[in-house]
């Protein structure tokens, strides 16, 4: 009994020393995954859930003066370079995406 506790101390110690390296990390590139998976339905008319939703949020915020299909495109390019940043780890060092906040 106490080798079977022993073993799953050991286990539960390695577990949570990879938890603690890589949950962080798992974590943004999931969270990159969805930002860019809606982002680039976006760029496809009649394919996001949240168009509608987008295109009338887009009219109301700049009264009317941005068109709700280039909003869409915006919010499109928008989402797609959050999710690739959070992807790639952007630290705002030297990754590609950062140049756009430069």
């Amino acid at each position: 009994m106490e080798r079977l506790q022993f073993e799953f101390d050991r286990a539960d110690a390695r577990f949570t020393r990879w938890l603690s390296r890589y949950s962080i990390s798992l974590l943004r590139v999931s969270l990159g995954l969805v930002f860019l998976g809606f982002g680039l339905l976006k760029f496809f008319l009649g394919t996001s859930p949240a168009e509608a939703l987008v295109q009338q949020t887009v009219s109301e915020l700049t009264f009317g003066l941005i068109p709700e299909d280039v909003g869409l495109v915006l919010t499109a390019v928008v989402e797609s370079t959050i999710g690739l940043t959070l992807i790639s780890g952007g630290s705002c060092g030297s990754d590609w995406p950062c140049w756009v906040w430069r």
